[in-house]
C-alpha cells in the first residue's frame, strides 16, 4: 500500500483566531507560551520516538496572521528546548493592513531567526465577480511583503 509523503506540519493552523469566540468556526486557541510547551514537552518529543527530526521533517510553528509573529516566533525560538525541534515559520497573508509594513516585520523575523525557512502558508480573498478591487488588494499585499523580504 504506499501512502502519502508527509514533509512537515504545523503546530497549530491559526491559534489566535481560536481565541475568538465570535469566530463562528471550531478553532484550537493557543498563546505563544502553550504552543512553546506543547512542542518543547509533547509534540517534539513524541515525532523523535516515532523517528522524526530535522533531517527528514520540518515542524512550524506559528501559522497565523502576521501582526503576532514577532512575539510568537521569540516566545518559542528563544528557549532553547522548544527551539530545536523547528525547522520553519509559516504565515498567512490576512490581515496585513494591520500592520504599516508586513514585510519589514517578515524581513525582521528572517534576520533574528536566519536558521528557519519561513513561507507563506494560507491566502484567499473572498471574489466578488468583475470587481478588481480584491485582485487589486491581494497584489499590493504580496508586493508589500515581498518588498522587504
Amino acid at each position: 500500500m504506499n501512502g502519502i509523503d508527509i514533509w512537515g506540519i504545523t503546530v497549530e493552523n491559526e491559534p489566535v483566531e481560536g481565541q475568538n469566540p465570535n469566530q463562528g468556526i471550531n478553532g484550537l486557541s493557543l498563546y505563544p507560551e502553550q504552543e512553546r510547551d506543547f512542542i518543547k514537552f509533547n509534540l517534539g518529543p513524541t515525532l523523535a520516538k516515532a523517528g522524526y527530526n530535522k533531517t527528514n521533517f520540518k515542524l512550524i510553528i506559528f501559522d497565523e496572521n502576521i501582526p503576532k509573529i514577532l512575539n510568537w516566533t521569540q516566545t518559542i525560538l528563544e528557549d532553547k528546548e522548544s527551539a530545536k525541534w523547528v525547522s520553519g515559520i509559516a504565515f498567512h497573508w490576512y490581515r496585513n493592513s494591520e500592520v504599516s509594513n508586513p514585510g519589514l516585520i517578515l524581513d525582521s523575523v528572517h534576520h533574528k531567526y536566519p536558521q528557519y525557512f519561513i513561507f507563506n502558508s494560507e491566502a484567499s480573498l473572498y471574489l466578488n465577480y468583475g470587481n478588481w478591487t480584491f485582485a487589486e488588494k491581494y497584489a499590493l499585499d504580496i508586493i508589500r511583503v515581498s518588498e522587504n523580504f
